[in-house]
């Protein structure tokens, strides 16, 4: 089933981080090319926001098993959530898609971290 949901620039790129660790602290093994085609497919309307990602590894199967919990305002509403089951080059292709998307955002401001408006010459409100 395709979905498509929604996270932070600052969680794809931990994400990234952490899911490139993961893959260097597995033992070796043999592995297909990631995949080509990391453009993104109808459709592009996310279904709900990520709150918190979880990541566990199977190791009998050999896969990355990734969990998106829905970011919720009542803290009694448990929310939707989606699990992931990644082969190690599609975790691969992940963390390259994720760097690309953030190295392409705004810079963040150094004092809130919120996207920088180039438009205003990097000048963010905080700085009042």
């Amino acid at each position: 089933e395709l979905v498509s949901l929604k996270f932070e620039k600052r969680q794809a790129a931990a994400l990234a981080e952490y899911l490139e660790r993961v893959l260097n602290e597995l033992p070796d093994a043999e592995e297909a090319d990631p995949p080509d085609d990391l453009d993104m497919r109808e459709p592009v309307v996310e279904a709900w926001t990520i709150g918190a990602l979880g990541i566990a590894y199977d190791q009998e199967e050999g896969l990355v098993i990734l969990v998106a919990e829905e970011l919720v305002e009542d803290p009694d509403d448990t929310g939707a959530s989606a699990r992931f089951t990644l082969t190690r080059p599609q975790v691969r292709a992940l963390v390259t898609r994720a760097r690309a998307v953030v190295a392409a955002g705004r810079p963040p401001c150094p004092f809130c971290l919120r996207p920088l408006e180039p438009s205003n010459r990097d000048w963010c409100p905080c700085h009042n």
